[in-house]
């Protein structure tokens, strides 16, 4: 988890629990409630997540490892952090947004306002398991006017708490989803063709073993035949009818022995066949699975630049993201 990723996860984890902080240079006091100030030991919490201020300041270092920062991710793993910010107003923002024009190759005259747009920041993380690996992936997520955005570059930019009401639009949930879909078909269609052969690996792993355990017990009775073959051999060229009746004994010994170790290995090999079948059956089972957890949520206020052209296209810039999006 990058820097950027990290703060924004924290602030809205203060958000959601309610948990009064400011910042300043980078550094964060954060008044705790009862509850953290027992799990961290202490009233008032100051950190960074900066590593040349912390060490400087000698203060926490919010990062993954850090105790407080991964007791926050343990205690709040399974609950969708919730919040509403704003990114404060860039006066280079107008001027960015000139320069950047000639990405977009126009040649017709145009005319650009600048407006406040409200969208929804969502951190989704998706699972992907196969039969032998699991996949992680976590993929920011800008959903404005209908439009999905990789968000990794916004985590750089500066938020600011908003008193906006939290109020998420289901719209949101087909849209991030699809976006989803497509930015990993390519991961998930080598993970469906790995899954199919890790599975194909494992059953012919599975089956030679079983073969092995077979091809051992038959050895076992092979043997015992061998054994007897040969005294039968010693008996008819026995010198003696002593000798002869001694090798007969010994015959009679070695094939009841064989007998009991064909009726002990007659269970073995049931064994070997519940255990395949057994095995089979859970390798079955194991169907390519994937899931979707969202860990932050958050209604995102910004500037945004709306640049119209002559023959028709609105693009929408968005400072904060240095990138232009066309209007459908």
């Amino acid at each position: 988890m990058n820097p950027e990723r990290s703060e924004l996860y924290v602030q809205l984890y203060f958000e959601e629990h309610k948990l009064e902080y400011k910042v300043k240079n980078k550094i964060y006091s954060i008044k705790l409630d009862k509850t953290h100030q027992k799990w961290y030991n202490r009233s008032n919490l100051v950190c960074t997540f900066d590593p040349i201020i912390a060490a400087k300041e000698k203060i926490e270092h919010l990062q993954p490892g850090n105790f407080i920062f991964d007791s926050m991710v343990a205690r709040y793993a399974d609950i969708t952090a919730i919040g509403s910010f704003s990114i404060p107003v860039n006066k280079r923002d107008l001027l960015d947004v000139n320069e950047k024009l000639s990405e977009l190759h126009k040649t017709c005259r145009y005319t650009i306002e600048e407006i406040k747009a409200k969208g929804h920041f969502v951190l989704p993380e998706v699972i992907i398991t196969t039969a032998n690996h699991k996949y992680r992936w976590v993929i920011p997520q800008l959903i404005l006017n209908n439009n999905v955005i990789s968000a990794e570059s916004l985590m750089k930019a500066t938020f600011l708490k908003s008193q906006t009401p939290i109020n998420f639009d289901e719209k949101i949930t087909p849209l991030f989803t699809t976006f989803l879909q497509k930015e990993l078909q390519k991961d998930l269609t080598l993970a469906e063709k790995e899954h199919e052969q890790d599975m194909n690996d494992l059953v012919e792993i599975q089956r030679g073993h079983a073969e092995n355990q077979y091809a051992e017990l038959k050895q076992q009775e092979e043997k015992i035949n061998t054994k007897i073959r040969e005294i039968q051999d010693k008996s008819m060229n026995a010198s003696s009818f002593s000798l002869r009746d001694k090798y007969n004994y010994e015959i009679k010994l070695l094939k009841k022995k064989g007998e009991e170790l064909i009726e002990k290995n007659k269970e073995k090999r049931q064994e070997i066949k519940e255990l395949f079948d057994h095995q089979m059956k859970e390798l079955q089972s194991r169907e390519l699975q994937s899931d979707v957890k969202i860990h932050a949520l958050a209604l995102i206020e910004m500037q945004v630049f709306t640049v119209s052209f002559t023959d028709g296209d609105v693009y929408w810039y968005l400072p904060s993201l240095q990138q232009f999006i066309l209007q459908n």
